[in-house]
């Protein structure tokens, strides 16, 4: 019951919060999810053995978390309340409490994402509008930049924080082309230029890696579904939509140059940072200064500084260190593509991502144990495979094939 609680309080905390913004202030929502880690800390201490029971990458993760905010605490007199670091003790409680029914939930979120976008898309206005801490409104002019291209973002503060959600769901559902698609469908919905081209490159890797040992009938004509469906969307767009998606890799553009002036005044402020702020962090500095980066590994070293920025790099390096071990294409395209994105834009920014980064980090680098968990936990009276295995994210009914087909 507390692990129900916990997970629930976590959600209403990190993925409703942008809608209900009009009246969830950032310090109730932020009370929302320390209640909710407690509860989830809590429902796993009271285990006969929670040592035994947890997953050993969200250990790792979490030990590492854990130093690295109590030294920055210690040393800086400051209570990092970065999304980088709260990530990951919401991951923690989420993987080692009930990590499928979670995804469950984030999958009717998704759906009902795509929807409301549909929605926007057809008649030009938000379902709802953010409003931030300061008051301002995040309306459809803001995100339409000066071509006034309408950006669906559904239950999101934005239409890159929609897509980025879509990445996640994509990549923890290992190869399934139906989620590769919803991706592309939310990117060309909110005009994410990057969205629909990663979509592109997963389908044609799931398409290449057979798709969770999906036969080659069902393979073409999901690719065949996909292809109509995305020719149909580009013949409902307009000109401005078409050639706002066509300058994606127009490094001239005015967006695109206003990245690098972004990345420059970031790693120009990092480099004037003080020996103490190098290594932790100056939490809520650029935010203050610029608004912020442009780039995930940018704000991690201004932010959470050299420790911070540290943790990430080895989550990341782990996974490819994993896929080269055990020849996992999709698994490497996705760790590389990971370090792209959070390159040239903040991917992982938002609590609503991190949160997801970290359950694909601790999945993927626990999946052997939790599939023997899964079969162990099968055999007790009264449960069932599909609830003892909290594989992120489903049920794996037999052990992963050396090309790791399935959801991870």
């Amino acid at each position: 019951m507390g692990g129900t609680l916990s997970l629930c309080l976590i959600y209403v905390a990190i993925y409703l919060k942008d809608w209900a913004s009009g009246w969830m202030s950032s310090s109730l929502a932020l009370g929302v999810l320390v209640a909710g880690l407690a509860i989830g800390f809590g429902s796993i201490a009271i285990r006969s053995n929670p040592l035994r029971s947890l997953q050993p990458a969200s250990l790792a993760a979490l030990l590492a978390f854990v130093v690295a905010w109590c030294l920055t605490l210690a040393t800086t007199d400051t209570a990092n309340l970065s999304s980088y670091y709260l990530a990951i003790p919401c991951a923690f409680v989420i993987v080692n409490t009930n990590p499928s029914a979670f995804f469950k939930v984030l999958l009717v979120h998704l759906v009902l994402t795509i929807t409301i976008q549909f929605f926007e898309y057809a008649s030009g206005q938000y379902f709802f509008v953010y409003q931030a801490s300061d008051g301002t409104q995040l309306n459809e002019e803001l995100f339409g930049g000066g071509l006034g291209v309408f950006r669906a973002k559904g239950l999101f503060q934005g239409p890159l924080s929609a897509v980025a959600f879509a990445y996640w769901m994509a990549f923890l559902s290992r190869g399934s082309m139906v989620a590769a698609g919803a991706l592309f469908l939310c990117a060309f919905l909110a005009s994410g230029r990057l969205g629909m081209l990663t979509a592109c490159a997963l389908i044609a890797v799931r398409m290449l890696g057979g798709g969770r040992g999906a036969s080659t009938k069902s393979l073409l004509l999901a690719f065949v579904v996909i292809a109509l469906g995305a020719a149909a969307l580009f013949a409902s767009a307009d000109a401005d939509r078409l050639y706002f998606i066509s300058t994606a890799l127009d490094l001239g553009n005015s967006q695109n140059q206003s990245r690098f002036e972004f990345w420059l005044a970031a790693l120009t402020y990092f480099l004037s940072y003080s020996p103490l702020h190098l290594i932790f962090g100056n939490f809520g500095f650029i935010l203050h200064q610029e608004g912020g980066s442009e780039s995930d590994f940018l704000r991690l070293l201004l932010d959470c500084g050299v420790v911070g920025f540290g943790i990430y790099i080895a989550a990341i390096g782990a996974l490819i260190g994993r896929a080269f071990r055990r020849g996992d294409r999709e698994g490497l395209f996705i760790a590389l593509t990971v370090i792209a994105l959070m390159n040239i834009f903040p991917f992982v920014q938002s609590l609503s991502s991190s949160v997801l980064f970290w359950m694909y980090v601790i999945a993927t680098l626990s999946r052997p144990r939790f599939e023997q968990a899964g079969r162990q936990r099968a055999g007790r009276p009264g449960r069932s495979a599909r609830r003892a295995l909290p594989a992120v994210l489903g049920t794996v009914p037999a052990p992963m094939s050396s090309h790791e087909k399935g959801p991870v």
